[in-house]
């Protein structure tokens, strides 16, 4: 299992974020997707997040995890507070 990021609060894990170029690939898609989902069931992780250079927004669920896909732009002006 390796994610790029693990967000916490204190001891409890929150999030694990995947960061990518594309996901247009099929192959690159799987591995990101597959990744996020092992980590989240691993971690007791119910939500994670693919931030991509594109412009692409959607929301996955897979074996029970959600997964939000946005580009990084997206991600980087949303509020923090």
């Amino acid at each position: 299992m390796e994610v790029d990021f693990i967000v916490r609060n204190g001891l409890i894990v929150q999030q694990a974020i995947q960061v990518c170029e594309s996901l247009r690939y099929t192959d690159v898609r799987e591995r990101e997707i597959r990744s996020l989902v092992e980590c989240s069931h691993e971690l007791g992780v119910s939500e994670s997040l693919v931030l991509s250079a594109e412009d692409d927004q959607q929301e996955l669920v897979v074996e029970n995890v959600t997964i939000q896909v946005k580009p990084i732009w997206q991600w980087l002006l949303e509020a923090k507070g």
